[in-house]
């Protein structure tokens, strides 16, 4: 196979002549058969395509947000506005039911001349967009089949490849810029990271505009020269046996998703349809964008083990938009350490070059060996800024750490090491400080969640009120499942449930919950990656417009 170059156009490109025939992506409909494919040929002659009507448009250099239904024409989209030298921003596509406030941030912070779509979404999103107060072209690229003379790409490393923005879980989303250098130099760490070699299948159903969907099942397999095999988030969320089956069914070697998709696996596959899977090809189960558990692994094992899924095929991995992607990673051994139980699993060592510290974030200096401080980045895939942001660009990722050169990353999470060997312990935004004593939020609400059946088990948030400087309120509040509500619960029952978390909470932990909600499973608001929107659900219970089935207010 050609030999890599300077950018992710490059290779693109070298893919074409050195391997065109290939199979680069393919996309399955519901039913797992093939609704679209792209040779490596046909991608770069696709991309080559939009890039030239971007350019005829005179769009070359400017920021192109992308809007598109789940399907390859997103990809080609992608590669063509790089290819012609603009700056492509992966979004969602907004539908009826859309919350506005990502889609309105974006707007507001990048001058944005045109947004490309498909044909048949292109007036929805004309309305989406003009109702909030902004006018855009629209360009559908589903329908470009004329190309002129082919492009060579002319991008260089310190070029904007692409803008990323932040899932906004705990403030608003913030537009990251990612390099080409920062590109190539996390492919190569994801690579070096996961093992990978020429003979990989990867397998997907995560959003593209999502930075794990994009730079995990989009460029990675491009860089490998691999084939990747994509479905619809909406079917793996429908029927997540339809993942499995798509592993099973082109043998993949790779595959994952958040710590959630597979313990929703364990809770949505029967019993008999385990029976007609082969997972013995699945070599790297990647688990990451949010607390690795190592109770999910242990169960996902047992469940599946019998049709050939290997524990130790288990990676988890950390990683965050500002830095790529991918920051570090890990395959487990069945033995994990009791404090890696009790709070998050080992998410493994950097590589390529990267630099990993602990770090006390009031004095800015490195935390002792198994002390729990912010987690700090020095490396090649950390990128520059968020742009238009100077000053938070300065504090994010200009920060000096005393007894080291150069600038690291202020990731905003927290962690300890143990030698080499990193553990998550949650958002510094997300810990609760009590009488001078903290409290790790995530650890509560993963405790919580297990408390009852009847409790959605991503549907706990657990907030910190100062109600003017006199008095700390802890506030928690919980989603019950669509079955439980359904049946209409009493009220004793749910004034029961209620007290029985604030015990079990304080029994465990030693603090002290001020108010317990129940609300409706999926009615506490999230990201367009599924996360709790930590912002507007604080802002919600300062307003008291927090909507919930039943409230507890303890004092």
């Amino acid at each position: 196979r050609p030999a890599l170059t300077n950018t992710i156009l490059d290779v693109m490109h070298e893919r074409a002549i050195g391997q065109p025939s290939d199979l680069a992506y393919e996309y399955v409909g519901k039913d797992l058969l093939p609704v679209q494919s792209l040779s490596y040929k046909e991608l770069w002659m696709r991309s080559n395509a939009v890039a030239h009507s971007l350019i005829n448009r005179g769009l070359a250099g400017k920021h192109l947000l992308l809007m598109y239904p789940s399907g390859l024409d997103f990809i080609t989209a992608f590669f063509g506005a790089m290819l012609s030298g603009s700056i492509p921003i992966p979004t969602y596509t907004p539908t009826k039911n859309s919350k506005d406030q990502r889609l309105r941030s974006i707007l507001e912070s990048v001058e944005i001349p045109a947004i490309l779509t498909v044909s048949n979404k292109s007036s929805d999103i004309v309305s989406f967009v003009e109702a909030l107060g902004h006018r855009v072209d629209v360009c559908a690229t589903d329908e470009l089949t004329r190309v002129g003379e082919l492009i060579t790409p002319t991008a260089v490393g310190s070029d904007a490849g692409f803008i990323q923005f932040t899932s906004g879980s705990t403030s608003r989303p913030k537009g990251v810029v990612v390099s080409h250098n920062n590109i190539i130099s996390n492919q190569q760490m994801i690579k070096q990271g996961f093992g990978h070699g020429d003979d990989e299948v990867v397998v997907g159903w995560l959003p593209f505009f999502h930075d794990m969907g994009l730079i995990g099942n989009i460029m990675q397999p491009l860089y490998l020269g691999c084939p990747s095999i994509l479905m619809a988030p909406s079917s793996f969320l429908q029927r997540p046996l339809k993942w499995l089956e798509l592993i099973s069914k082109y043998r993949a070697t790779t595959s994952g998703g958040p710590n959630f998709s597979y313990d929703y696996c364990v809770t949505h596959v029967a019993e008999e349809q385990i029976e007609r899977l082969d997972l013995s090809s699945w070599r790297l189960a990647y688990n990451g964008a949010e607390m690795v558990r190592e109770s999910t692994l242990e169960k996902f094992a047992d469940r599946f083990s019998r049709v050939g899924f290997n524990y130790e095929s288990f990676f988890p991995c950390y990683g965050l938009a500002e830095g790529t992607l991918y920051v570090t990673g890990n395959k487990v051994s069945r033995s994990p350490d009791a404090l890696a139980r009790s709070l998050a699993v080992c998410v493994g060592q950097p590589n390529h070059g990267t630099e990993i510290s602990v770090v006390d974030p009031k004095t800015c200096r490195e935390a002792a060996s198994g002390e729990v401080g912010e987690i700090w980045v020095q490396g090649d895939s950390v990128c520059a800024e968020y742009i238009n942001e100077p000053d938070l660009t300065a504090y994010t990722f200009e920060a000096k750490l005393s007894g080291k050169s150069g600038t690291f990353l202020r990731t905003g999470d927290l962690g300890y090491l143990q030698g080499q060997d990193l553990h998550i312990t949650g958002r510094l935004k997300n810990l609760l400080v009590v009488n001078g004593k903290n409290y790790h939020g995530e650890e509560i609400e993963h405790y919580v969640s297990k408390l009852f059946s009847s409790f959605f088990p991503t549907g706990t948030s657990i907030q910190q009120l100062d109600e003017g400087g006199v008095q700390t309120k802890i506030i928690l509040v919980q989603e019950l499942k669509r079955d439980v509500v359904k049946r209409l619960p009493e009220p004793t029952e749910l004034e029961a449930m209620t007290a029985e978390v604030r015990a079990r909470v304080l029994e465990t932990f030693g603090v002290g919950l001020s108010e317990v909600s129940l609300a409706k499973q999926s009615r506490l608001p999230r990201t367009s990656s599924g996360k709790m929107d930590r912002g507007s659900i604080v802002a919600l219970l300062q307003q008291q417009q927090l909507e919930t089935l039943y409230t507890k207010t303890y004092y």
